[in-house]
């Protein structure tokens, strides 16, 4: 089998049956946003909800550069174990001066803890196409990180890419209007 599995959709409809990890990045200033965010939302809002507390009380945890929070999201099948792993790997949330959000390292720890939970847990791991979605990310890089921390496991990984258009450009569609941040005044 070849790994990982590209597969057309969403990640907030995983395509394998037994435990799951579903995997995205977040950033370290706790806010939640981008198509991957929201797409975890659609699956499982407690994700989003379990990060925000875990911001809230970061001076009382290890919320940080290089944490990862496991959530808890089984629903529907009480035999199906399914967790959605919040790993920070962003400084901030924009490309600033040459410098990327993403931390290539940071997130190669992230996903090898990844990986050893899935391990233990006897579970495939999930992925968006982190990088995809116009936020100045080196995909090819991405990818080799991904390849290098997990594949020596010999776990299962299934990325999910967007649709794409007749001339191989990826869907730019919106999926739910813009979500206001902790920094935006309400009406």
């Amino acid at each position: 089998m070849e790994n990982p599995i590209f597969v057309t959709g969403s990640i907030s409809k995983p395509k394998s049956d037994g435990p799951q990890i579903i995997g995205h990045i977040c950033n370290d200033l706790g806010i939640w946003r981008g198509q991957n965010a929201r797409e975890v939302t659609r699956g499982w809002p407690e994700a989003e909800r379990a990060y925000n507390r875990w911001f809230r009380d970061r001076f009382h945890n290890e919320f940080g550069l290089g944490a990862i929070q496991f959530v808890n999201v089984n629903r529907t099948h009480a035999n199906q174990i399914v967790r959605v792993a919040n790993m920070v790997a962003e400084r901030g949330t924009r490309y600033k001066a040459g410098v990327r959000p993403i931390r290539y390292k940071v997130l190669a720890g992230c996903l090898a803890r990844l990986a050893q939970k899935a391990l233990r847990m006897n579970a495939s791991i999930h992925l968006p196409q982190i990088g995809m979605n116009g936020s100045n990310f080196h995909w090819p890089m991405v990818l080799g990180i991904v390849k290098d921390s997990i594949d020596r496991f010999r776990i299962p990984v299934f990325i999910y890419q967007r649709p794409r258009d007749t001339s191989g450009q990826m869907f730019a569609r919106v999926i739910d209007p813009p979500r206001r941040t902790r920094f935006e005044l309400t009406d």
